[in-house]
């Protein structure tokens, strides 16, 4: 699971395509849908 979450930040970071991956966050409450996008997000958008 780390291993792939990793994965998708690189595509999200470099904005490479090449894979063509388009993740899905699904599923019922308290499983850290809402929490990997906000921790993520300031990392991505400092300049």
């Amino acid at each position: 699971m780390i291993d792939f979450l990793h994965l998708l930040l690189g595509y999200s970071i470099t904005g490479d395509v090449g894979a063509q991956v388009l993740p899905f966050l699904h599923g019922q409450g308290k499983n850290s849908k809402s929490v990997h996008p906000k921790q993520i997000s300031p990392a991505v958008t400092e300049a």
